[in-house]
């Protein structure tokens, strides 16, 4: 029997006041390494920056990704363990992704 993880999803706009910004992380995730999949890893990157940082109500918490990592198995992505510990920490209150 395989571990599961289990990612408790909470609404945290109630708990961000209106006159904070709300943070924002990007999780991008190509899963070879070819030039093809490069540009579009590069591609996710620059457009979660672009939108985060053009919105006045977000902050960008950061942009979280694995290149060349399969995405069968969470344990086998080392960025997407970061983003969950951060979320778990409360240093996001939004993620984005494909």
């Amino acid at each position: 029997m395989k571990k599961q993880m289990e990612v408790e999803i909470r609404n945290r706009q109630a708990e961000v006041k209106q006159d904070k910004k709300i943070r924002v992380a990007a999780y991008c995730r190509v899963s070879t390494l070819a030039d093809e999949q490069e540009l579009s890893y590069e591609s996710q990157c620059a457009y979660y920056e672009q939108l985060i940082g053009s919105d006045g109500s977000m902050e960008l918490a950061g942009i979280y990704g694995d290149q060349g990592f399969s995405g069968l198995h969470a344990k086998k992505r080392p960025e997407f363990q970061r983003l969950m510990k951060d979320c778990i920490e409360g240093k996001i209150d939004l993620v984005l992704c494909l």
